[in-house]
């Protein structure tokens, strides 16, 4: 009985080439910064998520994206307690 390999071979060098690709492509999303654009999504959406509780779709929608309304980060060991941020990232003082 005869094993052939041939085929092992061929689907190992695409599986190599698939993932070097995704490689390329994960890195140049890194380098143009798109790894904050995934951090401030995740914001807009617990925004969002937090305004809709108590207000219309459409008001949730306003509020999250116009700038007015602040949003908390806690920072674990910093002095001073929680730092307040606008959806932008400028630091304000609490209200």
């Amino acid at each position: 009985m005869r094993f052939d390999f041939s085929s092992a071979r061929l689907q190992l060098v695409v599986v190599r080439d698939r993932l070097a690709t995704a490689l390329v492509a994960l890195l140049l999303i890194v380098v143009v910064g798109g790894h904050w654009f995934c951090l401030q999504f995740v914001a807009w959406v617990g925004m969002f998520a937090k305004f809709s509780q108590t207000c219309t779709f459409t008001e949730a929608l306003v509020k999250t994206f116009n700038g007015k309304y602040l949003i908390e980060l806690i920072h674990e060991g910093s002095p001073g307690g929680p730092r307040f941020y606008r959806v932008r990232g400028t630091p304000v003082t609490p209200p």
